[in-house]
C-alpha cells in the first residue's frame, strides 16, 4: 500500500510480504522481507511524482490502484524484482523473477496471503 493525496491505495494485482514477515535468503538465513518490501517502496517513491489509476476497490472497500513513478509501473516492478508476488495481473513479471532467482525467489518464503492467514487473530 501507499498513501497518495491523503488516500491509502493498495497496489492492484500484487501481494507483498507483511511488515512483520521473515523469509530465508539463499544461504538459509532469516531476513525481514516485509521490511525489505517497505524500504524498496519508500525508495521508489523518492524517484519522482507518483500517479495512480484507481481500478476499483477490494472486498474490504479499500482503493486498488495501478501506480507509476518516473514512467515505471510500481506494481510490475515489485513483482519483477521479487519484492512481491503476482496476485492475478503480473504472471510474466513473476516468471522472470523466479527464473532469475530475484528477491523472494532466491530463497524460501511463505506466500504473504498464507502468512497473514497463519498470523491473524480471531
Amino acid at each position: 500500500s501507499l498513501r497518495l493525496a491523503g488516500h491509502e491505495i493498495r497496489l492492484k494485482g500484487i501481494d507483498a510480504p507483511e511488515i512483520g514477515q521473515y523469509c530465508e535468503n539463499k544461504a538459509g538465513r532469516s531476513y525481514a522481507c516485509g521490511v525489505v518490501a517497505k524500504n524498496w517502496m519508500r525508495a521508489q517513491l523518492q524517484r519522482g511524482a507518483v500517479t495512480c489509476g484507481i481500478e476499483g476497490t477490494d472486498r474490504y472497500g479499500r482503493l486498488l490502484g495501478l501506480c507509476r513513478v518516473a514512467d515505471q509501473s510500481i506494481n510490475a516492478a515489485m513483482v519483477r524484482e521479487g519484492i512481491a508476488v503476482d496476485y492475478g495481473s503480473f504472471r510474466r513479471e513473476e516468471a522472470e523473477a523466479r527464473r532469475e532467482l530475484r528477491g523472494l525467489w532466491s530463497g524460501r518464503f511463505i506466500p504473504p496471503a498464507e502468512h497473514r492467514a497463519a498470523h491473524s487473530h480471531p
